[in-house]
């Protein structure tokens, strides 16, 4: 079912969009010392409707200049406001862009002020006034004296209201910042915390780069190991593998792998989970692979009963090591397939599966309250770009940034361990896998 979306747009032309404004601005106002994008895209929300920049400047009447260059970028269709520091457009197809201009001792709190939730920065308001100061969209204040705080970085603002730092993804009033009254967030995981990606596609089967090339492309962006998972034969229109050549696939992979330094390649598969529940390759077949995601791909109009059985029956194979984009959403495309995600959930810590966070913006499946709940459930994650196409690799901020929405930990998350730890992980018995994560943590 093809769902509408209103006027917004997914994350990641959100944020082309923003680079585009941003550097454009750059280019024009040479005394601009700091830009950020905040609001909803900052926090990683999955489709949004605005981009709001937080700008500074070290000279105060470099701030009209910004405001100018602003209200003319090559995008501006409609200003809508502008005053002496701030302005707002619409571009032609409806998209708003916002911008703040402050001076740079003021960055931090306007920044805070920009990216939070309403009502996130509604509770922030009452902790500062508190404590005699008030945060507003020019900063940090002194209640009293009304004289700035000097807050130049989101850190400086945070322990002046007497709390550990929030992580952008994470102020949505969900508990956090009474977290953060006494505890910090450095288990959470980070860009920087994931060491590889198991899933990608070749051409082989839908990707559109041959396999050595994306190798190089995951390999330059810092990557220690990539899973080759093509698709399998239910797949047709992605020209799935059949037995044969996904024998042929497998040498391919371990002949580049045997090549390659700096990088480690894993033999794999995207397997179709068939309408009944049943698998697309037989055990002997997956019992050669290094591992193996499955997904949805067909009968997606299934009632919710049938769908969360057909997940769960393959779940239960001994071969199924993640289970991919569960909902088989394509965001201001597709609707979500009828599912019990509850049920998934606990089957997956039950029969020791790994649920992926597809970094996908187009997917985002997991969204970020699912995985929240799965989190709390005590779900394992593995978040894996899909790539199709070497660029997309870069996807992987998306996936990590629904992982910190939801709150996920790196102790949870099975491409945040060195590939040794990764091996070991897979030649354990499901049932024992889970156990494993936790002795870890």
């Amino acid at each position: 079912m093809r769902i509408e979306q209103g006027d917004r747009i997914g994350i990641g032309k959100a944020r082309d969009y923003a680079k585009d404004v941003t550097t454009e601005l750059e280019l024009r106002c040479p005394g601009i010392a700091r830009i950020m994008v905040a609001g909803s895209v900052r926090r990683g929300v999955e489709l949004v409707n605005s981009i709001d920049l937080i700008c500074a400047v070290d000279d105060e009447v470099e701030i009209l200049t910004v405001i100018d260059a602003f209200t003319t970028l090559s995008n501006t269709y409609t200003v809508q406001s502008h005053d002496y520091s701030s302005a707002k457009f619409l571009d032609k197809s409806g998209l708003g862009f916002s911008i703040k201009v402050v001076r740079s001792q003021s960055f931090g709190g306007a920044l805070v002020h920009a990216t939070g939730s309403v009502a996130h920065v509604e509770k922030l308001k009452e902790i500062a006034a508190d404590l005699g100061s008030t945060l507003s969209p020019d900063g940090l204040f002194d209640l009293e004296s009304g004289s700035a705080i000097d807050v130049r970085d989101e850190q400086n603002v945070f322990e002046c209201l007497g709390l550990n730092f929030v992580p952008p993804e994470m102020r949505e009033d969900t508990g956090e910042l009474e977290s953060a009254v006494e505890h910090d967030f450095p288990s959470i995981i980070s860009l920087n915390d994931i060491r590889g990606d198991l899933h990608c596609h070749t051409d082989w089967s839908d990707g559109r780069f041959p396999m050595d090339e994306m190798v190089e492309a995951a390999q330059s962006r810092g990557l220690e190991y990539l899973a080759i998972t093509d698709h399998s034969p239910s797949a047709t229109v992605a020209n799935g593998l059949s037995p044969d050549r996904l024998n042929l696939h497998n040498h391919t992979v371990r002949t580049i792998g045997s090549a390659s330094t700096g990088i480690d390649l894993l033999t794999g598969t995207e397997m179709d989970i068939k309408p009944d529940g049943s698998l697309d390759y037989s055990d002997e077949v997956l019992s050669d692979l290094d591992i193996v995601i499955a997904s949805i791909h067909s009968a997606m109009d299934q009632d919710q009963a049938i769908m969360t059985n057909r997940v769960i029956s393959a779940m239960q194979s001994p071969h199924v090591d993640v289970i991919c984009h569960l909902t088989a959403r394509l965001l201001e495309r597709r609707a979500p397939v009828m599912m019990d995600v509850e049920s998934v959930f606990e089957a997956a810590v039950l029969t020791g599966t790994v649920m992926e966070i597809n970094c996908s913006p187009d997917r985002l499946d997991l969204k970020a309250d699912h995985v929240r709940r799965a989190v709390e459930l005590g779900v394992i994650f593995a978040i894996n770009t899909d790539s199709h196409r070497t660029h997309q690799f870069d996807n992987l901020r998306f996936g990590v940034q629904t992982a910190i929405r939801g709150w996920v930990e790196k102790k949870q998350v099975v491409n945040a361990l060195t590939f040794h730890e990764l091996r070991r992980f897979l030649n354990l018995p499901k049932s024992d896998r889970y156990e494993f994560m936790k002795s870890r943590g």
